[in-house]
């Protein structure tokens, strides 16, 4: 019986390793090759929609990355003149709403589809979170030739 056991843990801790293993050799890649090359987005190209002088403008009207008191961070993105439509992802560009994309040095993690997302922790000591406010179709809306965007540096 104890040899038994004995062989049953050492067959459980060899599969804990090669899971562990594989596991970060996925998350490596991950993070080497970015999470949208992986599901093909950077792939396809979704290009930029210019917002007409004219036109209400998107806005971002407040982005801040909250410590979360269990584990990772909390993302908070307030916006004006734009609206969160999950339900037409993907779908065509309608005017005055969509997404945001959110990217972590310069890899994009997420789609957000409303004011708050969380994300764990990160792997680099200073790291650059960013949004771009997208349309349907994940264009990223640009007005005056600048992406609507904005920017968090955390760490050192």
């Amino acid at each position: 019986m104890k040899k038994e056991s004995l062989i049953q843990l050492v067959i459980i801790g060899l599969g804990l390793f090669i899971g562990a293993y594989f596991s970060k050799i996925s998350y490596q890649e991950h993070e080497k090759l970015g999470h949208a090359e992986l599901q093909g987005h950077r792939a396809m190209s979704h290009g930029n929609y210019e917002i007409s002088q004219e036109a209400v403008i998107p806005k971002i009207v407040d982005f801040k990355l909250l410590k979360d008191p269990m584990s990772g961070w909390n993302i908070y993105l307030e916006v004006a003149n734009f609206r969160f439509a999950p339900e037409h992802a993907s779908q065509s560009h309608q005017i005055g709403e969509g997404h945001a994309h959110l990217y972590v040095n310069g890899n994009k993690i997420a789609r957000l589809y409303g004011n708050w997302f969380h994300i764990p922790e990160f792997i680099n000591a200073k790291n650059e979170v960013m949004v771009t406010l997208n349309t349907n179709d994940h264009q990223t809306l640009i007005f005056n030739g600048q992406p609507i965007e904005r920017k968090i540096v955390i760490g050192k």
